[in-house]
């Protein structure tokens, strides 16, 4: 991924890299996005059912929005950065995650971006949505992807006011045999900030961490799509899965407020 952000700015400085301020949400980016997330619902034997800009599952309707921030065609190769955002009745529920989707065309591109959201955010997403305590559309979508899943969904984690579902993290490397991902370790770690967000509606976490060959460094931490370099700073010296080699590892998080009663 390096070398495709790399190229992107090369190519800025070039040609073949298209830049503008974004006007909004792309058509056929939104449209890709709303099917991957219908997928993951339908993995969990949710029907779901996707319109525009619109998907409608569990009698409600969410609106998502994909905008196309930098693109590059060169060469028979296409690059589409894509931020993905989604809401219900004008709240947002998951903010700004950018993802890099790279192909043999501009559709190809958008098409592998909007997979690659559906499995690191759309997942968390769907199981929040459903809200449930436990990790159902994750766990059925690896499984549906072909990873070895036993068992029945692990549950969601408990966190100060909050039921925190993590999605499938987006590893480019591999990690230890056995190694596994501490999501409460993490989230308590930060627990000053969580605690700091307002506890009525439903936030988003993202951390992009590098494991070099030495040691863990963050690329980014998101906070309601926001960089938050505190929140960089514990990511940096938080103990992640061991790795086996060099490795790049995105976990992405939503937060559901608990009820009272599931707070006692």
């Amino acid at each position: 991924m390096r070398g495709w952000v790399s190229l992107l700015f090369i190519a800025g400085c070039s040609w073949g890299i298209q830049a503008p301020e974004p006007p909004g949400p792309d058509p056929d980016a939104t449209r890709l996005a709303g099917e991957r997330l219908c997928y993951v619902f339908q993995h969990a034997g949710k029907p779901c059912r996707v319109s525009e800009d619109l998907v409608e599952v569990e009698g409600k309707t969410y609106r998502l929005g994909a905008t196309i921030t930098y693109s590059v065609d060169l060469g028979g190769q296409a690059a589409r950065m894509v931020r993905y955002e989604a809401s219900i009745s004008g709240e947002p529920l998951s903010y700004g995650v950018e993802i890099l989707g790279k192909g043999t065309s501009p559709t190809d591109a958008l098409s592998r971006a909007a997979e690659e959201w559906a499995g690191l955010a759309g997942t968390a997403l769907a199981d929040a949505v459903l809200d449930t305590g436990v990790r159902a559309a994750t766990h059925a979508t690896l499984r549906a992807g072909g990873k070895k899943v036993e068992g029945d969904p692990p549950p969601a984690v408990q966190i100060g006011s909050y039921t925190a579902y993590p999605g499938a993290h987006d590893l480019r490397g591999a990690t230890a045999p056995g190694a596994a991902m501490d999501h409460l370790g993490l989230l308590e770690a930060i627990r000053g900030e969580i605690d700091a967000l307002d506890p009525s509606r439903p936030h988003s976490l993202l951390f992009s961490v590098q494991f070099d060959g030495k040691g863990f460094r963050c690329e980014r931490a998101m906070i309601d799509g926001v960089d938050h370099e505190q929140a960089c700073r514990v990511a940096s010296t938080f103990e992640w899965p061991e790795p086996a080699n060099r490795y790049q590892l995105r976990q992405f998080y939503m937060l559901v407020p608990r009820s009272a009663d599931d707070e006692g």
